[in-house]
């Protein structure tokens, strides 16, 4: 009788330790599906996800109030400048 209770020991002792390794087992596996889960959104979210739609950009220089200029406006005095060349490649002289 001893030795039957034994053995019912070590049996019970063994289904505790299976069942130990099957809970070990099951916490890695959802923990890698949960890492995958992560892994795929954050793909999702930085490579597939639509470009925004851009809003026409509005010239902030139109919203500006231009002054109109007439004929009468005072300019001051004009000057008639004549056309002239300049040579700044030239050998002879330094510049």
């Amino acid at each position: 009788m001893a030795k039957e209770d034994k053995k019912k020991d070590d049996t019970e002792d063994e289904s505790e330790e299976g069942g130990g390794g099957k809970k070990k087992l099951i916490i890695i596996i959802a923990a890698a599906v949960v890492l995958l889960l992560i892994i795929g959104g954050a793909a999702y979210f930085f490579l597939l996800k639509p470009d925004p739609v851009e809003e026409e950009a509005i010239d902030p220089g139109l919203a500006v109030p231009v002054p109109e200029i007439t004929q009468s406006a005072e300019i001051g005095p004009m000057v008639e400048i004549k056309e002239f060349i300049v040579n700044i490649i030239s050998e002879e002289d330094r510049h």
